[in-house]
């Protein structure tokens, strides 16, 4: 009788110790969620760079009617994908693509806000008014915004790939095919 009392403990104690490891092991996100949140990321950095081409197709056409409507709609989708990324359920909070796309996208809305407007009064100017210096500041505004972009793409990327090596994972969806 004392060894199956033994022998029942050890069996219970063995089902508890089974369930316990399935449980601890299936806390973690499957690579179904994490597809998921990378993917709902990516498509709205992808819905931000092509309100952003848009906007630089006009202002390089010099299309006065549009600039004004594109630079609004770039506004809009920025917000837009804000909201919607910080509505996303943190998946691994030590390597956070939330995070990263949020700080990337605050990178965006900056540069709408301050350097677009004046490269688009730049861009308005006749070819009379568009002096040396004009020309110098029109280059210096395009080079900081293509350095600050493309900084946070990076870190976008990076945090996406130490994401994806982390859950050995591989995306199917990446940024521009990466």
């Amino acid at each position: 009788m004392k060894n199956l009392n033994k022998t029942m403990k050890f069996f219970k104690f063995s089902i508890v110790s089974l369930f316990i490891t399935i449980f601890l092991t299936s806390c973690g996100p499957t690579e179904k969620e994490i597809d998921r949140y990378n993917n709902a990321i990516v498509i709205q950095q992808n819905a931000v760079i092509n309100a952003e081409t848009k906007l630089i197709n006009a202002i390089m056409d010099n299309d006065t009617v549009t600039i004004p409507i594109t630079l609004n709609d770039f506004i809009y989708q920025i917000e837009t994908s804000l909201t919607a990324v910080k509505e996303i359920e943190e998946i691994d909070p030590d390597i956070s693509l939330k995070k990263a796309a949020i700080s990337m996208f605050n990178a965006y809305l900056s540069i709408a806000i301050n350097e677009y407007p004046e490269i688009i009064e730049l861009k308005k100017l006749s070819d009379q008014e568009f002096t040396e210096d004009k020309e110098k500041r029109f280059n210096q505004l395009s080079s900081k915004i293509n350095q600050i972009l493309d900084k946070k793409n990076m870190e976008f990327s990076e945090t996406q790939k130490k994401l994806s090596e982390k859950h050995k994972i591989v995306f199917k969806t990446f940024l521009n095919g990466q």
